[in-house]
């Protein structure tokens, strides 16, 4: 796994109390067409237009929507940043990418080549985690020198959004999700 980002909001005008997740934000954003996302938006106090993310510039950029929820500080600033006012690192989503290898060519390796693989990929993934680390907040530091305010949260503003998306959320996912959100619960635990 090669983790990408943590989700943030980005938005295009400043967020009413962006620190309390109980507040309403009073901000239209475009979410990805998916419940869960959408679900997300609207317990966190926003107004929520299911778009492509291909249609997240033009959206933002002619007032359609004031923001976005569905990408990470790092697509943000690289797709556009300079449409921005705040961004809000909540840790929305984990996004992650995986290295794959085609089934049947990897098994007609050697072992001891498969094994040469795995380990490289064991190191690569524990190297990429360590390395997302640092490009965040090296994306963090470019996107506010650049005029968009990245609004630093505590460990218990976090903790308040995840309890609230926990609470109000995941009750209204478990028929789409089932299993996957008990595992997921489970974890937690």
């Amino acid at each position: 796994m090669y983790p990408q980002y943590f989700g943030s909001i980005f938005l295009a005008d400043e967020a009413n109390d962006p620190k309390n997740p109980d507040s309403n934000k009073n901000i239209k954003v475009r979410v990805p067409a998916m419940k869960a996302f959408e679900e997300y938006g609207e317990t966190l106090g926003f107004v929520v237009t299911p778009l492509a993310s291909s249609e997240m510039f033009t959206a933002i950029q002619t007032g359609i929507v004031d923001g976005a929820i569905g990408g990470g500080t790092e697509l943000y600033y690289n797709e556009f940043g300079e449409l921005g006012q705040q961004i809000l690192p909540v840790n929305t989503h984990f996004e992650a990418h995986y290295l794959t290898v085609n089934e049947e060519a990897f098994d007609a390796l050697a072992e001891e080549d498969q094994n040469t693989i795995l380990e490289f990929a064991e190191q690569f993934e524990e190297d990429a985690f360590i390395q997302a680390e640092e490009q965040e907040k090296y994306n963090q530091l470019i996107t506010e020198e650049h005029g968009v305010e990245v609004v630093e949260f505590t460990d218990e503003e976090l903790q308040a959004y995840a309890d609230k998306v926990r609470e109000e959320v995941w009750p209204k996912l478990e028929d789409e999700y089932g299993d996957i959100l008990d595992e997921i619960k489970n974890e937690l635990e």
